[in-house]
């Protein structure tokens, strides 16, 4: 029988009725917060389409007496159609061999990523464990036995699941769903995805040097890359949205700090955003493109930094070019130091794209070239564009950049010590 959502129907025939009553089985995500279903940003959610799996899933469905587990009358060990929760619907709920006898049945639901049930080597089909213990509230709870994983004994645990109880006469039974492990099903190990350790450090935009320990204990550091929204125009700009943020945890013990995580997905281009725990405070982001053979090399480590910009200076900045805000289309503030990390004044900023402006030494105006703060400044190089400068001695420095929707984009450009010095 085809199970159609989010009711699970199934006409099981009860020895001592007139008539076959029907066994209406529902399944529903909890609102508890006992086992609650999170999304990427961390809401509970309470419908089945909003409980996403990134890994291939399988679901068991079993019907028993609850006197005789090990003799279900129903048992389905089947994969899922589509990456939601509510896929569950579509399985196909065998009907048992003989009639049921009017009673109490239990009935149990579990969801397990694929890649973690065996397969019977006879018919090809997945085995669900049959021994999963739940708790008082109806979820799964975990063994108690501690598992060696390296002996190859752990059992496949639920990454979701619930239990109920039909009494005859019941109009439906409604089985709890809940989110016991969801992380298994978003699962690098299953997805298919990488997982790149990434280490970062944030300096100061106006001192060039690592932030201090009491700075950085107000600075909240991610990685992410922008995503680009073309308009029925034509035209394309380019987000930082939240959700697809990886944080960086600050790393303890170190001198100067810094801030490590591991990136789960290809990124073409890694940002490092910075936001300070300060009134005003803009949110900076700093990126460079990452080498496609990054991910194709053995535990790949990424080195990256962030840069934090300072409201007085932001504001001065913002003065300086007539505006009182960051444009909604994002702004470019960049900087050109030496090897030693001094700015570099008296150069010509080279964008791939778009325009470059210059700040005056006292940062009150605009000028024709770097002054002796070295910054520059852009409000129409989209998101991609490259700067480049050059040295008298033929050095050359260049950096990734661009507009990000509401975002300050921070781009450093620094030459490197010649060979030999």
């Amino acid at each position: 029988m085809r199970l159609l959502a989010p009711f699970l129907s199934l006409a099981l025939a009860l020895a001592t009725a007139c008539s076959d009553p029907t066994l209406t089985l529902r399944f529903r995500v909890t609102s508890s917060q006992e086992a609650a279903c999170l999304d990427t940003a961390n809401r509970q959610v309470t419908s089945c389409s909003d409980v996403t799996m990134a890994c291939r899933a399988a679901v068991s469905i079993r019907v028993f007496n609850p006197n005789d587990p090990a003799s279900p009358y129903i048992t389905v060990c089947q994969e899922l159609t589509t990456q939601n929760l509510c896929s569950i619907a579509a399985v196909d709920l065998p009907q048992p061999a003989t009639k049921v006898n009017a009673q109490t049945l239990e009935i149990e639901m579990a969801v397990y990523p694929s890649v973690k049930l065996a397969t019977d080597t006879a018919t090809g089909q997945l085995i669900c464990p049959s021994d999963v213990t739940f708790d008082a509230l109806g979820f799964p709870s975990a063994s108690i036995d501690p598992c060696d994983a390296t002996n190859g004994t752990c059992a496949p645990t639920p990454a979701i699941g619930g239990v109920a109880f039909y009494h005859p006469g019941d109009a439906e039974t409604i089985v709890d769903l809940g989110c016991v492990d969801l992380a298994q099903l978003n699962d690098i190990s299953c997805t298919g995805g990488v997982a790149v350790a990434v280490r970062s450090s944030v300096e100061d935009l106006d001192t060039g040097v690592s932030v201090s320990s009491t700075l950085a204990d107000q600075l909240t550091v991610q990685i992410g890359e922008p995503k680009p929204i073309t308009l029925s125009t034509g035209d394309t700009y380019y987000q930082l949205n939240s959700v697809d943020l990886i944080p960086l945890t600050r790393v303890t013990g170190q001198t100067t700090p810094g801030w490590d995580g591991t990136l789960t997905r290809e990124l073409a281009n890694l940002c490092t955003i910075v936001l300070e725990d300060a009134p005003g405070s803009t949110t900076s982001v700093r990126c460079k493109a990452i080498p496609d053979a990054t991910y194709q090399i053995a535990n790949p480590t990424i080195d990256t930094s962030g840069t934090r910009l300072s409201k007085a200076t932001l504001d001065g900045i913002l003065a300086a070019l007539g505006l009182t805000e960051v444009p909604t289309a994002g702004l470019v503030i960049g900087v050109i130091l030496d090897a030693n990390g001094s700015p570099v004044q008296n150069l010509q900023i080279v964008p791939s794209q778009g325009s470059v402006l210059y700040l005056t030494g006292d940062r009150t105006g605009l000028t024709t070239q770097t002054s002796s703060n070295g910054i520059f400044m852009s409000k129409d190089a989209p998101f991609g564009t490259t700067f480049n400068a050059s040295s008298a001695g033929g050095l050359n420095a260049t950096g990734l950049g661009g507009l990000i929707e509401g975002r300050v984009t921070l781009v450093v450009l620094q030459f490197e010590m010649p060979a030999g010095q």
